[in-house]
């Protein structure tokens, strides 16, 4: 947490998801009375995090900071809601339905990673650029729920020889290899350096604007705006 808050705002997610596990392990704790040792530990860790967040070149300042910036509202794409009823951001909306279907799975579940899940994929609908973290987290959570649920499969179970062991294995190979050719032919076309998609951004203009000596101040999208300074 003292690298993480000297280093990015993102601070604000991780020392949110560090609090919901505390507070969740602590109601447990006091209402069930278990894990004595392990809940102390976790919550002296906790607040030894929170006082580490405090060591940065504003103090408490930093967090004032945070808290403004967050709570303003922005006309810019990324800080947009994710609508509901669009095919935009599918994968994340897969997952999120994954999630949910796993609440009906009778495997064993953490009371606070149900609730660390909700909280980010809730933060994700709000805003763009968030659906990345719970995205991250819910991977880990879906593949060990999917792979300790039992069904029924004896029905349809039969072994596979090994000429089909073999097709499978060398399907997979092939589309391996496949992907890492695709990837190292996509840069090699651009000298392995960072590839910037014209659709995108205005990679011509700005080239233009170089080869013909344009200078001065620009009016632009806030979208292109590090690519401009970047150029």
């Amino acid at each position: 947490m003292l690298i993480w808050v000297n280093c990015h705002g993102g601070v604000v997610a991780g020392i949110g998801i560090y609090c919901v596990v505390t507070v969740v392990e602590c109601i447990r704790y006091f209402s069930k009375r278990e894990n004595a040792v392990l809940t102390k530990k976790l919550l002296i860790y906790f607040c030894l995090s929170c006082l580490a967040l405090l060591i940065n070149p504003y103090g408490w300042k930093l967090w004032l900071f945070l808290y403004q910036d967050l709570t303003v509202p922005r006309l810019i794409t990324e800080w947009q809601a994710i609508s509901l009823i669009s095919w935009k951001f599918l994968h994340f909306k897969i997952l999120t339905l994954l999630l949910l279907a796993t609440l009906l799975l009778p495997t064993r579940k953490e009371a606070w990673q149900i609730i660390v899940l909700l909280i980010a994929v809730f933060f994700g609908f709000k805003e763009q650029r968030h659906s990345v973290l719970p995205a991250l987290i819910m991977a880990p959570y879906l593949y060990r729920q999917f792979a300790h649920a039992k069904f029924d499969f004896k029905k349809y179970d039969f072994p596979l020889t090994s000429t089909a062991h073999m097709t499978i294995k060398t399907a997979l190979i092939l589309f391996t290899c496949f992907q890492i050719y695709g990837a190292i032919f996509k840069y090699q076309s651009n000298d392995f350096k960072i590839l910037v998609e014209p659709n995108a951004y205005p990679v011509h203009a700005v080239r233009f604007m170089n080869m013909n000596g344009i200078s001065g101040k620009i009016q632009t999208p806030f979208d292109w705006g590090e690519y401009l300074i970047w150029k």
